[in-house]
């Protein structure tokens, strides 16, 4: 039997969250849910095809890409981890690239407010470009907000100084 056009939808379905939160030791960082093509195991990456920076690579939809890892830190780790990590792969208009991290998940927060970074702490040797403030067991938190353009710079970044090109 179709419903009558006036019943409305039931109220227990959750709306798909705006954001997904990667963890990287204890630090979690959110990214736009659109930015996230898919979630791969780290089992899959090949260690041996590291370029650009990267620790390896991995192929996801017959294309290989470059996988990077963070630590809570921020900063780049070029070596293995020796844990189970999981790849979150991101896309922006033209690259895609995974993040290495412990774990991603819906972020299920009410975000109260996203603002860009203060002047201060801009910088292109920070993946981070804008903060979110939500609530969490009654108390505020601000998360980091990254997207593929912050990450993709942020790596290049990191691959000159290492490379010493400018």
């Amino acid at each position: 039997m179709i419903p009558p056009a006036t019943q409305q939808p039931d109220s227990h379905i959750e709306a798909a969250p705006a954001f997904v939160s990667l963890s990287i030791g204890d630090v979690k960082i959110l990214t736009q849910q659109s930015n996230i093509t898919s979630i791969e195991s780290s089992v899959d990456v090949d260690y041996s095809t590291g370029n650009y920076g990267a620790i390896g690579s991995i192929n996801c939809n017959n294309q290989s890409i470059p996988v990077f890892r963070i630590n809570d830190q921020l900063e780049c780790v070029n070596e293995k981890p020796g844990e189970k990590m999981v790849c979150a792969v991101l896309k922006n208009n033209a690259e895609t690239i995974a993040l290495m991290c412990q774990e991603v998940s819906a972020f299920r927060q009410p975000v109260v407010k996203i603002n860009s970074l203060p002047e201060c702490m801009q910088t292109a040797a920070c993946p981070v470009d804008s903060l979110c403030l939500y609530a969490e067991n009654n108390l505020s938190k601000i998360g980091f907000v990254v997207n593929a353009n912050s990450l993709l710079d942020y790596f290049r970044l990191k691959l000159k100084s290492v490379t010493g090109e400018s």
